[in-house]
């Protein structure tokens, strides 16, 4: 497939989807402990008059120091781990607590990066002007 919906790398280079069970997501939230998380998403903006698409990759990653517990049996017990690729919510006011920086943007990692989507748009309109 050509288009990448949303994946997250982690150590060694493993590709994770969402989690299937609790479990599974504690085991991923643990994996991440004193580490970097990197997520990768495609955006492709179609414009319609012209009927061009205009695609890119963004990858964003986050750091995390130590991740406690609680903060993983909290962030489990609240549901929202379980639908998000790589089992974790960036934006977890609890988790967020344990991001030490993030190299890209929030968006980014919620899987919409404004920088690549601007610069997305910038090319539709750099083409739509050549063309006419």
């Amino acid at each position: 497939d050509r288009y990448i919906d949303k994946a997250t790398s982690s150590p060694p280079s493993i590709i994770l989807e969402k989690p299937e069970t609790t479990d599974e997501n504690r085991l991923f939230l643990r994996s991440y402990r004193n580490y970097s998380v990197t997520t990768i998403a495609s955006q492709v903006l179609y414009h319609v008059p012209t009927k061009r698409t205009f695609e890119g990759i963004d990858k964003n990653t986050v750091y995390f120091g130590d991740i406690p517990e609680s903060v993983i049996e909290g962030l489990i017990a609240r549901g929202d781990s379980m639908f998000c690729c790589g089992g974790f919510v960036v934006e977890d006011v609890e988790l967020s607590g344990c991001i030490t920086r993030i190299e890209g943007s929030v968006q980014g990692v919620q899987g919409l990066g404004p920088a690549l989507m601007c610069n997305l748009m910038d090319q539709s309109l750099d083409r739509k002007s050549t063309s006419e």
